[in-house]
């Protein structure tokens, strides 16, 4: 299960603590991160699933394992950067810390033959999922492939899911 602290490989908790060590919150921080993040993942992961099984072998899970409480907690640090990330102008430190952190990793380790080729594969898979989701560049395919068992479908769909997750939107608000 997504939030339970006792499973296996809960990429979630690790990916935040992560996080929380990456950007130096403050214990007032790190409350506020944890209450949106969890606040955040929860509701938008009930409206997505709705009922499907949940899975770390979809592609959603990258999205809301890490991306979206990367996106957090970019906001909770740095609002400038957040705007610029949510508007597909993040820089390649913004994106590195997505692609060096360690449970990012050991993630897409599990997916490589060659686990020589994490490091290299971290970065390709980061840029890929954030350039299809937030960029405005023209996509060729309506899914992307993060490897030969991990695709999202659609990916543009989950910008403003993203984004309204964030800010403790509804799911269903429409921000024009």
């Amino acid at each position: 299960m997504f939030f339970e602290s006792d499973s296996k490989s809960n990429w979630y908790h690790v990916f935040c603590k992560g996080l929380i060590r990456h950007f130096n919150f403050s214990i007032r921080q790190i409350n506020h991160f944890y209450l949106r993040a969890n606040s955040a993942s929860y509701n938008l992961i009930s409206k997505v699933v709705n009922g499907s099984s949940w899975s770390e072998k979809n592609g959603q899970f990258i999205l809301y394992t890490f991306f979206l409480p990367f996106m957090i907690a970019l906001g909770e640090n740095n609002i400038k950067t957040y705007q610029q990330f949510i508007n597909g102008n993040a820089s390649s430190d913004t994106l590195s810390i997505i692609a060096d952190n360690q449970e990012f990793k050991r993630f897409i380790a599990d997916m490589l033959d060659d686990k020589s080729k994490v490091n290299e594969t971290s970065m390709i898979a980061t840029k890929k999922i954030y350039d299809s989701i937030f960029s405005d560049k023209e996509l060729k395919d309506n899914t992307i492939f993060i490897s030969q068992k991990y695709y999202i479908d659609n990916p543009r769909y989950y910008k403003s899911l993203l984004i309204n997750a964030c800010n403790l939107l509804s799911p269903d608000a429409k921000l024009d």
